[in-house]
């Protein structure tokens, strides 16, 4: 079977693209601090189970990642740019001085 142009764009499309968002989505989601999550008022556990559940499912997981790449990211994201409140502990892999 060969794929033209157009066979193949739709496939990316509906394929790829929302298999990328998803797993993006899941990336940056486990990426953040913990304290960010707190701070911004969003549970992690719920953002990277959700994502992770709809992964197999494209077009769900497409937009549960648009989601969370539009609204939850940039709260987390004006969180930490503020930094880590006074008293929260380094992460572990950070050697103590």
């Amino acid at each position: 079977m060969n794929l033209g142009a157009t066979e193949l764009l739709i496939v990316v499309l509906l394929g790829v693209v929302p298999l990328a968002l998803s797993i993006w989505g899941l990336v940056d989601a486990s990426s953040r601090p913990d304290w960010a999550w707190q701070r911004s008022g969003q549970s992690r556990t719920l953002w990277i189970v959700l994502l992770a559940v709809s992964l197999p499912m494209c077009f769900v997981g497409a937009v549960l990642a648009l989601v969370y790449l539009l609204a939850v990211r940039p709260q987390l994201s004006r969180q930490q740019g503020a930094g880590p409140s006074p008293g929260t502990p380094p992460p572990p892999d950070v050697p103590f001085a």
